[in-house]
């Protein structure tokens, strides 16, 4: 093997290790570690610290992994094919599922939510005496087109739950009066929940301006309180009547297409305040060629998850429980609301705790009660979300003249923070002229976002406007 072959095949071994998640992964994934130990011990057998790097990264002895390496790869597969048990926890059994995917973690954790979500069909709940508050939840996850493989992480989840068959998955494009007589199908005319979970993995596309579609917006807000019955007249007059509704929904989108791209409605009238926004402004998760999973891993999920969507009954606070509650109930009315989009979700933060935390016990297949570690793990998971909040809502209402501000932003930054005012005019003709170039960058000047070489004319991103957060909005 040549010096510079040998080089970049110990580069890939230790890159391999380095980026890979291998709890999960199957016999044939860890096979192709020892099949790259091999070749490079071939040419250098006095490398033997490579075998405490494996074994660092598979959890095993050095000497054991001396062992494997004399075997043949099919020898090898045979000797990691064995069932692996994992912790009783369907989320974070999941989460070692989509270990080497290159989304967020935050990504695959409410990925996995919505599908325990979708799969309780309104079999368990918590009286709040005036209205019952089931496990239903809108999740939508946001992050910058090209980044963080936000419609891939919601198609795994996908994958799951259309194997698991406990649900109905609808991912086409559909018109309010579609929507409501898929539910009265589902329902059988009563006989049983009207379940449906909607897929949109383009949310965009899913809830367009279309005139049309504003009045999806307003169905999906009435649905989303789960009404013991509902009744919606077609356009034809002719009535529709639904029980025991059940509506969950994951979507993706990028930021600025959650401003272009969602009726107006979808801002108001309580959308967004019943919808768990999951934004993400990049991934540290890089993986050029992920290992396959060990295939138990989907197999134990789609079984597990049968098992979760045949628990029903009412969910009720452990003693401790109900002392954490109430404790943190009263801090957070104290909170001061500002009137933007934001203050929506907070005005019903009480009811997202409950619902996560339902899907937490139930995930742990736990007793139907919620205990002090419960509440704890689902108020982290939502306030893990909030800082994030402002990235995805920046769009909303934002003027011409400020989206031509993000537009100038991201140009530079995708260009190495630098350009001539001739390459920045070349690039923007025929959508900005010279006058609103012109006012852009002295906007941006002025927020300390870019500055201009006074001898040679270049403009900069400063360091502040290098920050994924920068924005003369923010």
């Amino acid at each position: 093997m040549a010096s510079e072959q040998f080089d970049e095949t110990l580069r890939t071994f230790r890159r391999l290790l380095e980026t890979t998640t291998w709890t999960g992964v199957s016999p044939e994934g860890k096979a192709v570690a020892f099949d790259i130990l091999k070749r490079i011990l071939v040419e250098a057998p006095d490398m033997k610290e490579l075998y405490n790097e494996l074994g660092t990264s598979f959890d095993l002895p050095a000497d054991e992994v001396s062992h494997l390496a004399t075997l043949s790869q099919e020898e090898i597969v045979a000797s990691f094919n064995k069932p692996i048990h994992y912790e009783q926890d369907w989320i974070t059994t999941y989460l070692s599922y989509t270990a080497n995917h290159e989304a967020p973690t935050a990504f695959h954790f409410w990925t996995a939510c919505s599908v325990i979500s979708a799969a309780t069909k309104r079999g368990v709940y918590f009286d709040q005496s005036y209205y019952k508050i089931f496990p239903n939840l809108f999740i939508v996850l946001v992050a910058p087109a090209g980044r963080c493989r936000r419609s891939v992480a919601t198609s795994i989840g996908m994958r799951i739950l259309r194997e698991a068959n406990v649900t109905l998955v609808l991912s086409e494009k559909i018109t309010p009066e579609g929507l409501a007589v898929a539910l009265h199908n589902v329902g059988e005319g009563g006989k049983v929940p009207c379940a449906i979970h909607i897929h949109a993995s383009e949310l965009s596309v899913f809830l367009g301006r279309q005139q049309y579609n504003e009045g999806l917006i307003a169905l999906l807000t009435t649905l989303y309180d789960s009404p013991e019955t509902w009744e919606y007249v077609t356009r034809t007059k002719s009535e529709v009547r639904l029980a025991r509704v059940f509506l969950t929904m994951l979507g993706a989108t990028a930021p600025d297409w959650l401003a272009d791209s969602i009726p107006p409605v979808a801002f108001g009238g309580g959308f967004l305040s019943r919808t768990l926004v999951v934004a993400a402004p990049a991934t540290d998760r890089i993986f050029p060629f992920p290992v396959p999973q060990d295939p138990s891993l989907q197999s134990q999920l789609v079984a597990r998850l049968r098992s979760i969507a045949q628990r029903s009954g009412a969910f009720r606070f452990t003693p401790a429980a109900k002392k954490w509650y109430e404790e943190w109930y009263d801090k957070s009315r104290l909170r001061q609301l500002d009137g933007s989009f934001i203050s929506g979700y907070y005005e019903r933060k009480q009811d997202h705790i409950i619902r996560v935390a339902t899907i937490i016990a139930l995930s742990q297949e736990a007793d139907l009660e919620y205990t002090p570690e419960i509440l704890e793990r689902a108020l982290k998971a939502l306030e893990d979300t909030e800082p994030n909040l402002p990235m995805a809502f920046r769009h909303i209402g934002t003027t011409r003249e400020g989206k031509n501000h993000e537009l100038v932003l991201w140009y530079f930054r995708r260009n190495g923070g630098a350009r001539t005012q001739e390459q920045l005019l070349r690039s923007f003709v025929g959508r900005l002229s010279k006058q609103e170039v012109d006012r852009v960058m002295d906007d941006l000047r002025a927020a300390n976002l870019m500055e201009r070489d006074n001898d040679t004319g270049e403009w900069k991103l400063t360091p502040r406007g290098w920050e994924p957060d920068s924005s003369i909005l923010a």
